[in-house]
């Protein structure tokens, strides 16, 4: 396990015990925010350079300065919810630059969509999240 991978699974470790699940995603959810910061290479780059980073698969090894952008902060937040065996996957949606990714989650049968890089800010000053758990009826979507 590298450093990066340890850092991201003491979210998980420092978890409370007796957590809902809903409970695990939204702590998850702003745990992640606070681990990460926004990539400004992401807003500057050329068309090539947010590609790269949009499509650029999250290797939990190689987290450099916790720079992210919406795809890695959600397949981090993915990887942390499997971790507590809630299913869950990323929706992407075709956007002015490469799109945007955001995480969908399953809790007693409800869809909930968390848009992490929305709150990023929101969490890091304190303020109350505003992108979490939208509640959805229906089936996980990609």
């Amino acid at each position: 396990m590298g450093p990066d991978e340890k850092r991201l699974i003491q979210i998980i470790e420092r978890m409370p015990n007796n957590l809902t699940d809903m409970q695990k995603a939204r702590y998850i959810y702003i745990e992640a925010c606070r681990f990460f910061i926004y990539n400004p290479e992401y807003i500057i780059g050329n068309d090539q350079k947010r590609a790269n980073l949009f499509f650029e698969d999250i290797d939990i090894n190689n987290i450099i300065n916790n720079k992210a952008i919406c795809s890695t902060i959600s397949r981090a937040v993915i990887y942390l919810l499997q971790q507590c065996q809630i299913e869950c996957n990323g929706v992407y949606f075709n956007g002015k630059r490469e799109g945007h990714m955001e995480v969908a989650f399953k809790i007693d049968g409800k869809v909930y969509e968390m848009n992490p890089v929305a709150d990023l800010m929101n969490i890091k000053v304190g303020y109350e999240t505003i992108r979490i758990c939208n509640a959805n009826e229906g089936k996980l979507k990609n």
